[in-house]
């Protein structure tokens, strides 16, 4: 309690002095600090945004046994890996990771030229 309750003694004698708060702006740069100030200003404030701020990360969830008999099924009747991943919403990494599991061989996929 003592540190907040106290000022410091620089800011005791500021006030002291009759020195005018308005003119000490936190955000006012002081004369001389230049282009390097300002670099390294913007580089901590995007250091401070980035971690303060975390992107979201996506919603993994299990799939359940309907699911992924949905997946065999239809990969087995010629659905594409993409063709199941967007009827289920999930990646089509996904996909073919259950496939494997299940021992399910892959389909190749072969360029027809014309």
């Amino acid at each position: 309690m003592g540190r907040l309750s106290n000022p410091p003694e620089h800011l005791k004698h500021l006030l002291e002095r009759g020195v005018d708060k308005s003119r000490h702006d936190p955000k006012r740069r002081p004369p001389g600090s230049g282009a390097v100030a300002v670099a390294a200003d913007s580089a901590s404030s995007k250091e401070t945004g980035r971690l303060s701020n975390p992107t979201p990360r996506p919603v993994q969830r299990r799939l359940g046994r309907a699911e992924i008999d949905t997946i065999i099924n239809n990969y087995q009747a010629g659905q594409s890996l993409r063709a199941i991943a967007k009827l289920l919403d999930i990646h089509h990494h996904t996909i073919a990771a259950q496939l494997q599991r299940r021992g399910i061989a892959r389909r190749l996929s072969t360029r027809q030229d014309d």
